[in-house]
């Protein structure tokens, strides 16, 4: 794997969770906002040795879901799925991610709405299964999916 741009701590640790336990355990990156996880994610993603080698990948909140796909679907093999947990209902970000979810080869396939127990608050998963292989200019620069959408 080529040598990231900025050596992050949780580099290693990737590499660590990559080579003896990826086939046991889900890889959770955690951090503040703004310390360099999409650049992370990104590098990751571009090494081929790690694109579309997952059954699974799953995200919280914390961005739109063509910005989500664009960093996720990448990892998807072919007929995984990618799953956002996401806030309140989604309908309208759904319309506007659907071109972005088509161009790196997913396809929308169910939406779960509920609500928190023992709450009114909203909450929606937002099921996409991969059904061709993502084009290798995705993703592209880290900040870029969020600035300039595919949607």
């Amino acid at each position: 794997m080529s040598r990231p741009v900025f050596k992050r701590k949780i580099y290693n640790e990737i590499l660590e969770w990559k080579v003896n336990r990826s086939d046991k355990y889900a890889l959770l990156i955690k951090g503040a906002r703004r310390v360099g996880k999409s650049t992370i994610a990104e590098e990751f993603a571009k090494n081929k040795s790690y694109r579309e080698q997952y059954d699974l990948c799953v995200s919280r909140a914390v961005s739109n879901l063509a910005t989500l796909s664009e960093y996720c679907l990448p990892y998807v093999k072919v007929g995984g799925h990618f799953i956002s947990y996401k806030s309140g209902t989604v309908k309208e970000e759904l319309q506007q991610a659907e071109k972005a979810v088509k161009i790196l080869g997913g396809k929308i396939q169910d939406v779960v709405y509920f609500n928190l127990p023992d709450s009114e608050i909203q909450r929606s998963l937002v099921v996409i299964e991969k059904i061709k292989t993502t084009p290798g200019r995705y993703p592209r620069k880290a900040g870029t999916p969020l600035k300039e959408p595919l949607a």
